[in-house]
């Protein structure tokens, strides 16, 4: 018996839809994400990222109250305050602030409808010098902490 992925049709990625009640109102959020009008088709429209991807906003009156779309990710380049203040300016809404505990950015924003985009890059904090935290294992958890002199010599 063949395995699925030998069996599998190949497929390249066509797009990414997203329903909204308000195509118009929420085309110019994502053009100020990169994303360029291609074509409009009576209830939906095409845009197109810099990057190639594809997302068409349909419109749907009839949407429940729960999410049904995934995010789309976006790799930030640049400061995150710039960032943030460039989506709200073009009314995007914040559905998730950085966490103290982000390894990196990861900032949530929804557009009119509450799809959300998330925003993810680099650190929000300076990375400690080298030498000054080592890694230490306790009750299974590895914890941080600050090196405060030079590990004893065993002979």
């Amino acid at each position: 018996m063949a395995s699925p992925a030998a069996t599998a049709p190949t497929l390249s990625l066509r797009n990414v839809a997203r329903y909204v009640r308000d195509i118009q109102a929420n085309v110019p959020l994502y053009e100020a994400i990169g994303f360029k009008r291609l074509r409009d088709a009576g209830d939906l429209v095409v845009l197109q990222h810099h990057d190639g991807l594809q997302l068409v906003l349909h419109r749907w009156d009839e949407r429940p109250t729960t999410l049904l779309d995934t995010a789309i990710g976006f790799t930030l380049s640049g400061d995150a305050k710039d960032v943030k203040a460039h989506l709200e300016a073009a009314g995007w809404k914040l559905m998730r602030a950085p966490h103290e505990g982000d390894v990196g950015y990861f900032i949530i924003y929804g557009d009119l409808d509450g799809n959300p985009i998330n925003l993810v890059g680099k650190p929000l904090k300076t990375a400690p010098a080298p030498g000054t935290v080592r890694l230490v294992l306790r009750d299974g958890k590895a914890i941080a902490e600050p090196v405060t002199a030079a590990p004893a010599k065993e002979w």
